[in-house]
């Protein structure tokens, strides 16, 4: 039981890093969001590590590993947009 739970635990403060990352990285220069979300990708893989060892410890059913796979996807796709965005804004500061 101690297992699941610190499982649980690492599960939950990595998801907190994802959106605390993302929140702290908001409004500040470019590198420094770009820095803020390079950590929150980071989390987000952590994430997915955590799920896979739950899976395979029997922790959660697969049904509810694919649910976590799928939003842990679509969030990093997410990350990944918004990455893109900045730097492109990053770019165009630089041409100017």
């Amino acid at each position: 039981m101690d297992e699941k739970f610190g499982l649980t635990n690492q599960y939950r403060r990595a998801a907190n890093s994802v959106a605390l990352n993302i929140g702290e990285g908001y409004g500040e220069t470019i590198p420094l969001s770009l820095k803020y979300l390079r950590i929150s990708k980071g989390s987000i893989r952590e994430c997915l590590v955590c799920a896979e060892i739950g899976l395979q410890q029997n922790y959660i059913d697969k049904i509810h590993y694919n649910e976590m796979r799928t939003i842990l996807t679509d969030l990093s796709k997410m990350s990944s947009g918004y990455k893109k965005y900045l730097e492109r804004k990053l770019d165009v500061n630089f041409t100017k």
